[in-house]
């Protein structure tokens, strides 16, 4: 498969339990595509200091292994609005990799973002549209969010993957 058809779903959950995860699971199989766990590349929080004398190899595989798609579906879960911390860190250090220049690691890919949320209210909302500027500053181009609010046991997620299906 050409870099032109890949597709690579990154899951921005840390929780054994998750709810993204399944979704993510779920998509995976329908799209036929990797799934990477951002948990699995966990490092030390971000620092100016720490950057200078110890750049995690864990950070510098992770980017390469991004830029041998052209498609990337996030998936995340919403912490009081925003992404877990754990992956903010992650995302934060892939920013500065020089070696796609500083902030732009994602230049020249599309992606979709995707929350699962079993709450009704705004946050799932409010981390999809903060996600799209946070990664669009690193050169993501979005093609679009598919937000799965109301979650419950025994959920249907086919209908928001075939709306991931019509955005990649």
């Amino acid at each position: 498969m050409s870099k032109d058809q890949k597709s690579l779903i990154l899951m921005l959950s840390n929780s054994q339990h998750s709810i993204n995860r399944k979704f993510a699971n779920e998509l995976k199989h329908s799209l036929s595509c990797e799934l990477i766990e951002l948990k699995d590349y966990q490092v030390d929080f971000y620092s100016v200091d720490l950057e200078a004398t110890n750049f995690p190899d864990k950070i510098k595989t992770l980017v390469r292994k991004i830029k041998e798609h052209s498609n990337l579906i996030f998936v995340t879960p919403e912490h009081n609005g925003f992404i877990p911390a754990f992956a903010k860190n992650i995302i934060d250090w892939m920013t500065r990799d020089e070696q796609y220049g500083r902030n732009q690691f994602l230049k020249g890919l599309n992606g979709v973002i995707c929350c699962v949320t079993p709450a009704t209210a705004g946050g799932g909302k409010t981390v999809l549209e903060l996600l799209d500027k946070f990664l669009s500053f690193s050169g993501l181009n979005v093609k679009g969010t598919v937000l799965v609010n109301g979650y419950h046991e025994n959920f249907d997620f086919k209908p928001f993957i075939e709306q991931v299906k019509k955005l990649i």
